[in-house]
């Protein structure tokens, strides 16, 4: 039997939502020690539900279909990164990208390629009495206005707000799912296990080759 690929960096940041919005209406994230994982989501985080209203429907639905505002099964209760994207981004931009200003849930340094991790990657902490948090990723996240925005109002340059949301396109981590609950700290070690249908060496290179 062919052993999964593994992959192992370390947890540098945690946020949550303190519910507080800044100027541009945004929720003013807070950076934690650390957070506990549940089966509805993380502790602390607003996203901490299994359902959620579908909005990407209004985009292909007509207006006023019922089926637009039903509830769907919510794949978003946490959101990571990397450290590397944060400097990818911040050395296009040519000004610092703080991981505050994006606010992720989760934060690692040293896990190659993480924004195009593919859906069903697992990312495992340390075991903490008789428990250890399994996070499950379910697939990319996508850019939104507010770290721009933050970004552009700390430097005083309002054309960052839209070269933010160019520039992080594919470089703004994953979101996903609570695969099995637990505690995780920063400084946590955590290595990621990939799907089984990314075990051949030509899935692996072709990931590898995407960036």
């Amino acid at each position: 039997m062919e052993k999964a690929p593994a992959y192992s960096g370390t947890v540098v940041a945690l946020h949550v939502n303190t519910g507080v919005t800044d100027r541009s209406g945004s929720l003013v994230p807070k950076a934690i020690e650390f957070i506990e994982a549940g089966a509805s989501g993380l502790s602390q985080y607003r996203e901490e539900i299994h359902e959620r209203r579908n909005r990407s429907r209004k985009e292909f639905m007509s207006i006023g279909d019922p089926l637009a505002e039903s509830p769907v099964a919510n794949r978003r209760t946490w959101s990571g990164a990397s450290i590397e994207d944060h400097t990818y981004i911040s050395r296009k931009l040519g000004v610092p990208v703080l991981t505050s200003d994006t606010g992720l849930n989760l934060v690692v340094e040293g896990i190659p390629h993480f924004s195009i991790l593919p859906a069903e990657s697992q990312l495992f902490f340390p075991e903490r009495q008789g428990t250890q948090a399994r996070l499950t990723v379910c697939g990319p996240n996508h850019p939104c206005a507010y770290p721009g925005l933050r970004v552009a109002e700390r430097e005083r340059r309002p054309q960052l707000a839209a070269a933010y949301q160019q520039v992080a396109n594919a470089r703004y981590g994953v979101i996903g799912l609570v695969g099995s609950p637990g505690r995780i700290e920063v400084g946590d070690r955590v290595e990621l296990i990939l799907p089984k249908y990314m075990y051949s060496k030509e899935m692996l290179s072709r990931l590898l080759r995407t960036r």
